[in-house]
């Protein structure tokens, strides 16, 4: 069997194994917008993992939060029509469910991961390696091909509004079950992908992923949600400001190429906010490169 497959038949058998234990409350379960129109949850997901991972010296896995799905919605009828196909839900191009990766080629923007899809996160994977001196690597559009990502949050939770499993709200109410199921998913597909590297957004799951890194020996690199940039960033993108400086620091014709390239596939809401996607860019690169993992 291709090494590949046989990894994610096991990450499908082990997340199955761990769905049959989950259990979530009426409250809890309310506000779950993966499930079907009987409430039976949708199966958690394996992570997206490209066909040359194993092949790699430098395995990373890339965490985003969670998926913003509304229950009921158009988008999510495709995946009530499709239960049995969810749990690889992220190898699929659309929710139609008939194109399927790696038999089918696949698009950076066919990965339903939005901060990913919208071109953002691929070039800063390509900033990353260039940071840790990988003179050789794929193009930003070919880059998913050779890591694996997925967001750490298996189930959408939405009221009608989108809710951040790591808000203060959502906190406060203790829900401590659906925490402890997600991160016992995390566990799973750290032990059986045994990245070198795993790169996340900040914010709750830091904690839970630090205290895996001893076991499981991978280093820990933190990120800010792309989507601060949309929201004007706390100002540190304006001429003058921390970020801005940093990234003026940056000289180098690889960061000037990656980032050239970076904007011409960067699209929908990041269009309008080019340069500042290129100061986020060229900040983690100057932190990386500075730095000794």
């Amino acid at each position: 069997m291709d090494t590949l497959l046989g990894l994610r038949k096991d990450l499908l058998d082990k997340f199955a194994q761990k769905a049959e234990s989950i259990k979530f409350n009426c409250e809890l379960l309310n506000l779950i917008s993966t499930k079907s129109k009987s409430g039976e949850l949708f199966p958690p997901y394996i992570p997206f993992i490209g066909k040359y991972y194993d092949k790699q010296k430098c395995k990373i896995l890339l965490y985003s939060t969670a998926q913003n799905l509304k229950y009921g919605d158009g988008f999510w009828g495709g995946y009530d029509k499709n239960m049995v196909k969810l749990a690889e839900r992220l190898y699929y191009q659309d929710n139609m469910f008939n194109r399927k990766y790696p038999e089918d080629e696949m698009s950076y923007k066919d990965i339903d991961i939005n901060p990913y899809r919208r071109g953002v996160l691929p070039v800063l994977l390509q900033m990353f390696l260039c940071a840790q001196g990988v003179e050789e690597m794929a193009n930003a559009e070919n880059i998913h091909h050779y890591v694996a990502i997925s967001n750490y949050y298996k189930f959408s939770l939405n009221n009608g509004r989108d809710i951040n499993p790591e808000s203060h709200n959502f906190a406060q109410k203790l829900h401590s079950d659906y925490y402890d199921a997600n991160d016992d998913l995390v566990r799973i597909e750290i032990e059986s992908l045994r990245p070198d590297f795993v790169i996340s957004f900040k914010g709750r799951k830091v904690n839970e992923l630090a205290s895996m890194q001893k076991k499981y020996g991978f280093k820990l690199v933190l990120i800010n949600d792309p989507a601060w940039i949309l929201r004007g960033g706390s100002g540190v993108f304006e001429k003058g400001k921390s970020w801005w400086r940093e990234a003026k620091r940056v000289s180098s014709k690889c960061v000037d190429e990656l980032v050239e390239r970076g904007e011409e596939i960067v699209n929908e809401k990041y269009l309008s906010k080019k340069s500042q996607v290129a100061t986020y860019w060229k900040k983690y690169y100057n932190d990386w490169s500075n730095k000794r993992f």
